[in-house]
């Protein structure tokens, strides 16, 4: 797994793993915080919207990059 906090659960580190999520959590709200300061729109990394057609009526999410996606993926990094 990717995230340390349910990595630690996994493992029995309960109280390891409570203190992990806060840090995480906390982290993503002041990065958050920091982007609205400077006036910066969040955008999906990897993902895009495409608009309802008449083939797709309702839209969808799509992979911008497959590759570099699934790279991205299999690495971690």
């Amino acid at each position: 797994r990717f995230r340390p906090d349910q990595r630690l659960l996994e493992v029995g580190k309960l109280d390891e793993a409570e203190s992990e999520k806060v840090r995480i959590e906390q982290k993503q709200r002041d990065v958050r915080r920091q982007h609205e300061e400077e006036g910066k729109q969040w955008a999906p990394t990897w993902f895009e919207y495409h608009p309802p057609t008449d083939h797709d009526p309702e839209g969808c999410w799509r992979i911008k990059d497959p590759e570099a996606y699934w790279k991205h993926r299999s690495t971690g990094c």
